[in-house]
């Protein structure tokens, strides 16, 4: 009863982190819709290995890969990548698994629509700046073990400013900040919370916006209080 209990409380969380993440790109998709593919998957990879889930990655042509491909990719975090931390390459390797790829899709223009303007970081700069994050990306799950909470997510708004800063990826830069969280929160033994999208939800697009304008002071704060409600969740329900 406490294994099925624990499977059951698994498919819920993966549920509502993936649940956010393609909010509104598949119409207004909900948790219902999201918990059968979620519970499929969890069921079907159980006994698998790490290369095992790795083949299991699809190109992503509809809700049911992307749903698919991020359950996948949170398993192989929680089982195979966090635990000491694996990824050398930690942003190229989240971004090129949730869209079931081998060789990395750069981004190839100035304008990007889903960004809503040009992207400060210019075209020619991305193998630079995406190399300078992947450094510090590695590093901060590798060091961070101890430290305060303000600490974790003061480099974590940083990451995720810069990220979306520089986005370097064609697709998904906004999916890969996200996934990095949830790495990086495995990685320093932390509960993981649903991340919202920009557009719905005022007071993380205002965050997001001045983290990308290089100031991370708001993002960090939006990171604390979900970072704190998660982890007194986990001590009330052990309670």
């Amino acid at each position: 009863m406490i294994a099925n209990s624990m499977i059951k409380s698994q498919k819920m969380l993966l549920s509502s982190l993936i649940t956010a993440a393609v909010l509104n790109k598949y119409g207004k998709t909900s948790c219902a819709e999201v918990e059968p593919i979620v519970a499929r998957i969890i069921d079907a990879v159980r006994g698998d290995t790490e290369s095992q889930l790795i083949s299991r990655l699809r190109p992503v042509r509809d809700l049911v890969d992307d749903v698919s491909n991020q359950t996948i990719v949170l398993t192989l975090i929680e089982r195979n990548w966090s635990n000491p931390p694996k990824l050398e390459h930690p942003l190229t390797m989240l971004n090129n698994s949730s869209f079931g790829r081998i060789i990395p899709s750069f981004r190839t223009r100035d304008y990007v629509e889903d960004f809503g303007r040009e992207v400060p970081t210019p075209r020619s700069e991305i193998p630079a700046r995406l190399d300078e994050l992947e450094r510090l990306s590695q590093q901060s799950v590798c060091g961070m073990n101890v430290g305060s909470l303000a600490d974790k997510a003061l480099i974590l708004a940083h990451i995720i400013g810069s990220l979306i800063r520089v986005h370097p990826f064609e697709d998904g830069n906004g999916r890969t900040a996200r996934l990095f969280t949830f790495y990086a929160l495995q990685c320093w033994r932390l509960p993981l919370f649903p991340i919202p999208k920009v557009r719905n939800d005022a007071g993380w697009k205002d965050a997001m916006d001045s983290a990308v304008a290089g100031n991370a002071s708001k993002l960090k704060n939006e990171l604390v209080w979900r970072m704190e409600e998660a982890v007194n969740s986990c001590d009330s329900d052990e309670g």
